[in-house]
């Protein structure tokens, strides 16, 4: 159910970043990254935003790593792994 969820809203994302590079009144940039942060919430992309950005939103990296967004994998001994 998790999973059909975060798909949908990974493609709602993405029709409002086309929308939004159409019109003028909307920024399209910030869907589109909304977008791949949760269709792909593991991808290294992911990894490197939520580290660019957690200086400036520590508390909106939080809220996005406890939904499981921008987690960098684990090796077998469980220490993160290095990107």
């Amino acid at each position: 159910m998790f999973l059909i969820l975060r798909i949908v809203l990974g493609i709602v994302f993405f029709i409002l970043g086309i929308i939004g590079s159409l019109l003028p009144i909307m920024q399209g940039w910030i869907f589109f990254l909304l977008s791949a942060l949760v269709l792909f919430p593991r991808s290294r992309f992911a990894i490197k935003a939520c580290q660019k950005i957690e200086p400036k939103m520590p508390r909106m990296v939080a809220r996005l790593r406890r939904w499981g967004i921008g987690i960098p994998p684990e090796d077998r001994d469980g220490d993160p792994v290095e990107t």
